[in-house]
């Protein structure tokens, strides 16, 4: 959350073409104004808030969204071809991730160590909170969630590790297993325990630490959800273990742009239902991540590049779905990648992640800049809402599943009209809140959101806000682009 402008003829412009609207000049906006003292509308009714779920990490707390990615710098790359690399654990990349709007990261490569504080894992949390950022890395004296060489430390030795981390402003928690099979579940079940346990005995010290745990997507193969060549299961199976091992909130990653440049995987919006209903069923929030790059073996193997309007329809639809956080893929570029790019002789890293091999900014890193504006300024709201579905204007890009739609209109919102978009629908501490998100291949959306009564709002578009009154709102969106209600 960031505090926002409130001038009146600069606020007009957040939605483009707004001012020509004001003039009165779209028939839609003909009762369009902004709202001064002397402008009348009606108040909408406040009904009994619904319950929502969130989780705040360390320092940030329950109003300010997570922003983060994975992976973080990390010097496992020295040499490429012969030549040596760069590190990238260095300050300038610590700080320029932070002016990306990253305020997490899952570190993966530099174990820490207890008492080490001349290793990489500890120079990260240093750097990292000179940048403003959390960072959660693996401690493999105390967890290694593997089928071989696996380690569960005792809470005791939990509890003295995590207060020296503590000293740390950075440390934001601890790497347990991004996408594990369900050959894996007991370990997370078991570590959650005691990790549970050790945040009881800590008294409140580490209740804001997160344990990172991620799910496969739902095109996983079975082998790759159970770990068995031989073992079936559903997703649906598949989240009910995860959820049995009692994680913090639930979280998984698909990367939905494969193949020729205007087509999305199918399963999008299937795998996000899933697991928004299962989070739901639970009282968890859930976290998804964004597809930074592509082309992450090769130069010919899916998935594909992203553009701007891709990246931000990712994003955005995951925020209209009820998303309370968001996880970058790949931030820094993984070592692994980098050594099977070098072996298929595929040399350009310049559209992979957000921070290329050499510590230098990709085009992701704009979109991501440019995006995390208009986090930072919905979070407060988003953050205490509860999504109860969604209304699909036009035609969708990818199915959606019939039970999350729910009809032309809801509550005060009568009926959408104009260009394809999704408009998510929220229950705002009683009142009604609806994210609207452009097509991701129209360079301009133009939507109109028809209302029972001329109403007040709230719009929150590219981190701008202006309250208006109308009742026919009309909004003008980039490819991808989101914009929160949010009504008086």
């Amino acid at each position: 959350m960031k505090k926002m402008k409130l001038s009146g003829c600069l606020i007009v412009s957040i939605a483009m073409l707004f001012v020509t609207l004001l003039s009165g000049c779209a028939a839609d906006g003909a009762d369009l104004e902004v709202i001064t003292v002397s402008v009348k509308y009606k108040a909408s009714e406040v009904r009994e808030p619904l319950a929502y779920s969130a989780f705040g990490l360390r320092g940030l707390g329950g109003n300010v969204m997570p922003y983060g990615g994975y992976v973080a710098p990390h010097n496992a790359v020295s040499d490429y071809l012969g030549n040596k690399m760069p590190p990238m654990i260095r300050q300038e990349v610590f700080d320029d991730i932070a002016e990306a709007g990253v305020n997490y990261m899952i570190g993966i490569h530099d174990n820490y160590i207890k008492g080490d504080t001349d290793g990489n894992a500890a120079k990260i949390l240093e750097m990292s909170g000179n940048a403003g950022i959390l960072t959660m890395l693996p401690v493999r004296d105390l967890l290694n969630v593997a089928l071989t060489d696996q380690k569960l430390a005792p809470a005791v030795d939990w509890t003295e590790t995590l207060e020296e981390l503590l000293e740390y402003p950075s440390f934001g928690g601890i790497y347990g297993k991004d996408e594990p099979s369900m050959a894996l579940f007991g370990q997370m079940a078991d570590a959650n325990e005691v990790f549970g346990l050790v945040q009881e005995n800590m008294k409140g010290a580490a209740d804001d630490l997160l344990l990172y745990w991620n799910m496969l997507p739902l095109q996983a193969t079975s082998a790759q959800l159970t770990g068995s060549a031989t073992a079936a299961i559903t997703y649906d199976e598949y989240v009910d273990g995860f959820l049995a091992a009692k994680p913090q909130f639930l979280m998984y990653d698909q990367y939905p742009f494969s193949g020729v440049e205007g087509t999305i995987h199918s399963t999008w919006f299937t795998n996000m239902s899933t697991v928004r209903k299962k989070a739901d069923e639970n009282n968890l929030a859930w976290w998804a991540f964004t597809q930074t790059g592509g082309l992450w073996n090769s130069n010919v193997s899916a998935p594909r590049i992203p553009t701007e309007g891709e990246f931000l329809w990712d994003l955005n639809t995951m925020l209209a779905y009820g998303a309370k956080g968001i996880a970058h893929f790949p931030l820094c570029y993984p070592s692994g990648y980098m050594k099977v790019r070098v072996q298929n002789d595929a040399l350009d890293f310049s559209n992979h992640s957000l921070i290329d091999p050499y510590g230098s900014k990709n085009p992701s890193w704009y979109y991501s800049k440019k995006a995390a504006v208009q986090v930072q300024a919905v979070d407060e709201y988003l953050m205490r809402a509860k999504n109860v579905g969604v209304i699909v204007n036009g035609a969708s890009r990818a199915p959606i599943p019939s039970d999350d739609i729910l009809g032309d209109g809801w509550r005060e919102l009568k009926k959408v009209a104009g260009d394809p978009a999704l408009i998510g629908c929220f229950d705002y501490q009683g009142k009604t809140a609806l994210y609207i998100v452009g097509d991701p291949y129209k360079d301009v959306s133009e939507i109109t959101l028809e209302f029972t009564d001329r109403y007040g709002y709230d719009v929150i578009q590219r981190g701008e806000r202006v309250s208006v009154a109308a009742t026919k709102l009309p909004l003008k969106l980039a490819a991808g682009e989101g914009a929160l209600v949010v009504l008086k």
